[in-house]
């Protein structure tokens, strides 16, 4: 991917892996540390656990 300022940006290093989730953690507000949100999202989760689709 090409930034804005013109710079690749390689995700496929471990370094950049772990930029890519600071950078998913500052645009999800601290979702995924917050506990009653993520008790929440587990609670909405559980009805597609075990969803399945008739097959032909």
């Amino acid at each position: 991917m090409i930034q804005e300022n013109g710079l690749i940006r390689d995700r496929n290093t471990l370094e950049g892996r772990g930029k890519h989730l600071e950078e998913i953690i500052h645009t999800q507000g601290g979702f995924f540390s917050d506990p009653e949100k993520r008790r929440i999202a587990n609670e909405k989760l559980e009805k597609y656990k075990n969803l399945n689709f008739k097959t032909i």
